[in-house]
């Protein structure tokens, strides 16, 4: 029996998304802090300030999240406007929009973000988790209490080999 499993944290997790919501090939997913938002890389400077402004990422220190939060969202979307250069192309890869399409394939899925990430994930990564659910897939939401990349490794081990 094959069992094809992805990990990938961060870029890598988004990277492990797309796999895991495009193809069949792997039984399990797990996107550890990956870079997702409910708006796109072409999202208006108002609209980003405002994902900004309602995440998380403020609620653990104001004073670090005022020098941390808008230039860590400003460096993902940098970044991502230079793999995806336009909202129509953005769309064929955005996880919130693929896990909506289509009928789902049986893999399961692994989400972990940290409340206080800079790049505002969490928010992103826990309506990913309820969209996945919603759409028939298993899904493992693991919100966690830090930063950028935090992850529980126990659950995820226990996870990855049951």
């Amino acid at each position: 029996v094959t069992r094809r499993s992805v990990l990938g944290d961060s870029m890598g997790g988004f990277n492990a998304l797309q796999v895991g919501l495009k193809t069949a090939d792997f039984r399990k997913v797990a996107a550890i802090c990956s870079p997702v938002m409910d708006l796109s890389p072409w999202a208006s400077e108002d609209q980003l300030q405002a994902a900004i402004e309602r995440s998380r990422a403020w609620a653990y220190d104001r004073r670090t999240g005022a020098r941390l939060v808008p230039p860590a969202v400003t460096r993902m979307v940098s970044i991502a406007r230079q793999f995806f250069p336009d909202e129509r192309a953005w769309r064929t890869s955005d996880p919130l929009a693929l896990a909506v399409r289509g009928k789902p394939q049986p893999t399961r899925f692994y989400l972990s973000a940290g409340a206080f990430d800079p790049y505002v994930n969490y928010e992103g990564n826990e309506l990913l988790a309820s969209q996945l659910r919603q759409g028939g897939y298993r899904v493992q939401w693991r919100p966690q209490w830090g930063g950028h990349c935090t992850v529980d490794v126990k659950s995820l081990g226990a996870w990855l080999t049951d």
